[in-house]
Parts: structure tokens; C-alpha cells; sequence
């Protein structure tokens, strides 16, 4: 049996992504990374504050990837504060807030 790295695979059973377009969203979150200021992790939501010279179309792409992939996710974008809103309502999901993180932070290559 193959040993597959658990972070190319989607996480949530309803995340449509295969692992080379999941592998290209991390790179996303990761540019995006560059860039923060905060992130905050409750439970059913992670919320990024970013700098101001953030990449409004990198965030723009990023959003309507994950719209397109993960209908779970509730995503708000707040522009004027540069501020990203993540939701789930299903605790099952709380992994993909996880690894959403990681990825912004740079936990997920540690």
C-alpha cells in the first residue's frame, strides 16, 4: 500500500479539489502568508488579517478557488480592514480551518 502525505489530500470528503489543484491553493495561502498580520482560530472559524499592500487579486483568486472547491467554507472578505473571515458549521470540518491555517502560517512545510 502507498504511503500518501496526508497534507496533498483533501481533508473534507466535499472538497473537490484533486492534489495538484489542492498543492496550488496552499501555494495561494502561502503568498497570502507572506503578508499577514494576524490570524485567530476559534472553533468554526480562522480569521487573517493581512498588511495593506496585500495582493487584492491573490486574495480575489483565492476566495473564488475555495468557493469553487469547498462550498462548506463561509468566506468574507473585508477589504477596507483586509481582512479574511473563514466559517464551518459542521465540526468535521474544523481540519480544513487547521490546514487553512497552516498554510497561511507556514506550519503545514515545518
Amino acid at each position: 500500500m502507498a504511503h500518501n502525505d496526508p497534507q496533498l489530500l483533501p481533508l473534507v470528503s466535499e472538497c473537490n479539489l484533486d492534489p495538484e489543484a489542492l498543492q496550488v491553493q496552499r501555494k495561494r495561502y502561502a503568498a497570502l502568508g507572506r503578508d499577514l498580520v494576524d490570524v485567530e482560530r476559534e472553533r468554526g472559524r480562522l480569521t487573517a488579517t493581512f498588511a495593506p499592500n496585500v495582493d487584492g487579486d491573490l486574495v480575489r483568486e483565492t476566495i473564488e478557488v475555495e468557493r469553487e472547491c469547498c462550498p462548506f467554507f463561509a468566506l468574507v472578505y473585508d477589504p477596507t480592514e483586509n481582512r479574511l473571515s473563514i466559517t464551518v458549521d459542521d465540526p468535521a470540518q474544523e481540519l480544513a480551518l487547521d490546514a487553512t491555517r497552516d498554510s497561511l502560517t507556514g506550519s503545514a512545510d515545518e
